[in-house]
Parts: C-alpha cells; structure tokens; sequence
C-alpha cells in the first residue's frame, strides 16, 4: 500500500492521518476560510453576533488518497482512490471515482454508503481539491493491446517503453502473458526461436503454422487499422475436425504463451451479449470461440454469423453492443463442421483450417502444457512485439501490408487459383506477408517439418486455393443439377405423341432437349438441397442456355401431344454437355461416361 494511504481505527488517528495529507500549505489555506479537521470530521467556523459557530461539514475524514490515470488506448481516464474513515463507527471503505464525478455529491452515496454524510459539499470539495494537489498519481494500463507505438499491452504485462510510473494493471479483459520479460541474451532469444520451431510440429502439416502467423496479424490488428489501409486483415480462423481430433488442445499449445486468455466455451451456449461484451475490451490479442456444437444447423449458422458480422468485417456492419465498430481482434473459432446452410458470404469471411487426429502430434502438444516451455515461448513473444516496437509499429504494418499486396498479386495471376474466392485469396496473401515478417524477424527460414521454406508455404496456399476453386465449380448449383439430369437420363421417357408420362418418369427427352415436368423439378432440387435458390438457379440457367423456355412463357415451354399440352421446364442436351465438359476441364476432372448425355440406342429407349 502507498505511503500516503494509513489503515486507522479511531477518529483521532484519523484526523491526524487527514492534516498530514493537507500539508502545511493546505491547512493554512482551509485554517483561511474557518475550516478545521476535527476528531469528528471536517468542520467550518462561522462568526456570528452570540460568538463562534462551528459547522458540520462532513461525519468522515479522508485518510489516503490517490490519482490513477488509467491509460486505455491512446485515452487517459483520470480516478481518484480515496479511504474513508466514519467518524462515528470508525469504519472505514475505500471508493474510486472518475475525477470528472466530483463535482456532484452523490457520489459520496453511491460508493459510501447512507452512514456517510456531507452537509456542505462546497467546502468538501475544496479540501479534496488540496488532497488530490498532494495526491500520489499512479499510471494504469488497463487496455490490453497497443497503448501508444512505444508500448503493448498484456493485462499485468507491458512490453516497451512505457510512460514514466506506469505500472500495469489486471484488466478486465482477463488476458495476460505467461513471462513479462524480454530475453537477455542471443541464448535465450535463440531458446525462443527454437520453442516455436517446435510448435510447428505439433501438426504435421501447415495449420498450426498458418494458426499462429495468423496470431501475428491479430497482435498487430490496431495498428493495421490506425495507419488507414485500404484493406486490413478481417477473417476469422476456423479450426474444423472431428470429436477427438485435438482441435482444442492445438489451440491450447498455440496460445500456451498465455496464462490467462479470454475464451468462450461455446459447447455451454452462446449469447450475443456474452460475446460483444468481451469484443469490446479485447484489441489486439485473439478472441478464441471454442468448441462449437450443435444438433441444429440454424443455431450454428446464427451464431457464426453474428461473430462474422462482429469480427469479419471492417466496414460499419462490424459493430459491437454499444453500436460502435471496436472489434479490435481477430477471431478463432472451433466446431466440428461447417454447416453445408451457411452463406457463401459468411463462408468466405472464414479461413477454414481442417485437421485429423492423425495429423496431431500429441507429444509435442503435450510439452506446451509445461511451466518452463510456456515461459520460453511467452519470452519469444515479447521478443517479436519488442522487435515491432523497435522497428516502429506503424513503419511495421505498413511494411505489412506491401508485402500483402505483392503476395495478393503472385496468387491472383497463378493460373492454378483461377475461380477461388477473391476474400481467401486476400486471406491468405496477409498470411504469405506475416510469414515475410516472421523470416525477416529471424533472418532465415524457420524449419518446420522436413522442409518448410517460404516457398513451400506459398506453393501450399496454391494448392489449397486450387482444391478452393475446384470445391466451388463442383459444388455450383447449376453445375450439380446438369450432373444429376445426365444421371438421371433413364428416368425419361422418349417423346412420343400418343404416350401418357408413367408413374415415376421425371419427363421426356428426344435428340435435343430433355422435357422436366414442376413436380419432378421440385424433387430434384430437393435431393440436391437447392430447393430455396429455385428461382436464381433456373435463371442462371437461362443465362447459359442451358434451360430454353418458349418465347413469351417466361421460364417454361408448352409440350403438345394427341389432345394434351404439358408445361414443362426444356434443357438443352448440347450446352448440358458443354457446360459439365468446361467445368472438368477447368478442374482437371475427366468427363465420366455418366456425366456425358448420349443419344445411343438403349437411352431412346423406354426404360
């Protein structure tokens, strides 16, 4: 406790601590105006014709005082701790409050209780207008993140150089590191190098990797969005894998430098508040969303996309419960898959990472849980932030974002990223660029693996990207429906005149075109999923001349036989092949006897 705070139990004791605070020069200022510190509280003399009447003032004596600046962001808050003694039980609490509440009394109510009374505020205020004069002013950093380019915020650990008496304080955001140190030698600084090499084999592929390079850009996500970029890193992390594969326990080793990390287990339920409430006090540091399950689709798909809207954007849809855009984080996210309902737009504000159980390398996670190894690691974090700050944080995101722009250039005009999402590109061309940073940070190429060069993430990201793009062309809705007509040939009857469609039939075709009945149409799209997009999917169609409607039907033809018409949907055979044939091309998927419609003898035939 501070010198200038003294735990007391009687009044006289009280008022002795109270003029101590006042000093000389205070009491002789308060002695001017009548004003006296007395065993019963602080009174005011006033001269009237019968003598001298002393006047209460207040039933406390102020007996420790202190002036917190808390520093939140590049904002300073100015708090007045003061310890109060009752005059009249000798009981004592301690009430902090925003300098700016002082002007008002009612404070003295709401943070010390009805036994506390002030009779004249007036001359209250000025007597603690002296005491916060003399006060002991200590700086607070309660907001986690980049306070200034000088220093980072981690809860009870600040990384930098930090103004002078700052100390750091646990905030509400329950964050802090593991070590609050820096290292102080090339040993201990290459120890570090050498623990997150290891973190990179807890997986034996990429994800852990892309995991913790997309921790870099959450660390540095204010000042991304400070210095004005045009495009600032906005996705949110999805770790997808079966019960039992180790998705959380990856994450526990990756944020291991951590000892305490705010974290919702989503298996116990989500709430919109639950969520924005923390969003609004995380900044640069990751907002990790755990375990995300649920026997029903629509629960899943409203939750991801109320934490995408919150977190997935950088424009004014990402706002928070107090309708402000503060979402000063990146997002993780675990769950066992990704619900086949969600939006394309939602899907591709994600950065889906899958894993296997036997891509999890358990011994090596295991390690991450030990005291000493959480201390190294946690070290090697603080050793990359120093490093930022050295390297001024601003000139850093910057350098950042070049290097994005370059990576987003090399993807975009490879041939094998041809039709993925332009988002993921994006996505993964501010992952290429943190791994640029991370190499110039250590001066090599960090191992990890066999061989895990720059290069080999690139070509890695490609790939992903091409099975992206392919997924997304074979998962098309028109692309899917040709497939299944071709499927389907034998459930079309050949067109003839006299014939009455059969029970089963999905409806005729000849040499050209396929005739699909309402009914049949609506059973297809319904195996396939597709029933809600219908309209936009037979537009589409339209569009590439697969679907050929009459003239002035709108979307349907007229079948005519011997004393009957039939409304139906017509498809072209010849642009159903083209198509499905320009699509396997694309993927380098070859055209199966199937997919190919064909007028051989045995398809004309009734079946």
């Amino acid at each position: 406790m501070d010198n200038n705070t003294i735990i007391l139990s009687h009044s006289e004791e009280a008022a002795e601590a109270m003029i101590s605070l006042l000093g000389k020069s205070g009491m002789m200022k308060l002695e001017q105006d009548g004003i006296k510190i007395t065993p019963e509280g602080v009174t005011q003399s006033h001269y009237t014709k019968h003598g001298i009447y002393q006047e209460p003032v207040s039933n406390f004596l102020i007996t420790g005082i202190e002036q917190h600046n808390t520093i939140s962001s590049d904002k300073t808050k100015y708090e007045i701790s003061m310890t109060v003694v009752n005059t009249g039980t000798n009981g004592q609490k301690t009430a902090k409050i925003c300098a700016s509440k002082l002007s008002n009394p009612k404070w003295i109510i709401e943070m010390l209780g009805p036994k506390y009374q002030c009779y004249v505020y007036k001359v209250l205020k000025s007597v603690i207008d002296i005491l916060v004069a003399n006060a002991t002013t200590q700086m607070l950093c309660t907001c986690a993140g980049w306070g200034s380019n000088d220093y980072y915020i981690a809860g009870n650990v600040i990384i930098g150089n930090h103004p002078e008496d700052t100390i750091p304080h646990e905030c509400l955001t329950g964050i802090s590191f593991v070590c609050n140190a820096v290292s102080k030698n090339d040993t201990e600084k290459e120890d570090g190098i050498n623990q997150i090499t290891t973190l990179f084999k807890c997986t034996s592929s990429f994800q852990i990797k892309i995991m913790f390079l997309t921790t870099l850009l959450t660390i540095m996500t204010s000042l991304f969005r400070r210095n004005y970029l045009s495009i600032v890193p906005n996705f949110t992390i999805v770790l997808v894998g079966a019960s039992g594969t180790g998705k959380t326990t990856v994450m526990k080793a990756l944020f291991s430098f951590y000892s305490k990390l705010s974290r919702l287990d989503m298996s116990m339920g989500f709430t919109k508040a639950a969520f924005y409430k923390l969003a609004e006090v995380i900044k640069d540091h990751p907002l990790w969303l755990d375990d995300l399950v649920s026997g029903d689709d629509s629960i899943i798909c409203e939750t991801v996309n109320s934490v995408l809207r919150a977190a997935g954007n950088s424009g004014s849809s990402r706002v928070t419960a107090n309708g402000k855009s503060s979402v000063e984080s990146l997002v993780f996210m675990t769950m066992e898959v990704v619900p086949d309902t969600l939006p394309r737009s939602s899907v591709d504000r994600m950065l889906v990472v899958e894993i296997e159980k036997d891509e999890v390398n358990f011994d090596i996670t295991k390690q991450f849980f030990d005291k000493n190894v959480r201390m190294t690691y946690s070290r090697a974090i603080n050793d990359i932030i120093s490093y930022i700050i050295e390297q001024n944080p601003d000139k850093v995101a910057t350098s950042i974002y070049k290097s994005f722009i370059e990576n987003r250039q090399k993807l975009h005009i490879n041939p094998d990223t041809k039709g993925c999402s332009d988002r993921h590109l994006e996505d993964y061309a501010w992952i290429l660029a943190a791994n640029h940073f991370f190499i110039e940070y250590h001066k090599n190429s960090i191992p990890m693996g066999e061989d895990h060069s720059n290069d080999n993430l690139f070509n890695y990201v490609v790939k992903e990207l091409k099975e992206e793009a392919i997924e997304m062309k074979v998962t098309m809705p028109e692309y899917m429906f040709s497939c299944k007509i071709v499927e389907c040939i034998g459930k079309f009857q050949a067109r003839k005149l006299a014939e009455e469609l059969k029970p089963g039939s999905y409806g005729f075709h000849d040499e050209d075109y396929f005739f699909i009945t309402e009914m049949s149409l609506n059973r297809i799209l319904s195996d396939l999923g597709l029933s809600q997009n219908k309209s936009r999917l037979l537009k589409q169609l339209r569009t590439l001349g697969i679907l050929v409607p009459e003239i002035g039907r709108g979307l349907k033809y007229r079948l005519f036989g011997e004393n009957r018409k039939l409304i139906v949907y017509r498809f072209s055979k010849e642009n159903i092949n083209n198509f499905i044939s320009a699509i396997n091309n694309e993927t380098d998927c070859p055209l199966t006897e199937e997919q190919y419609v064909t007028d051989k003898e045995d398809f004309n035939d009734n079946k």
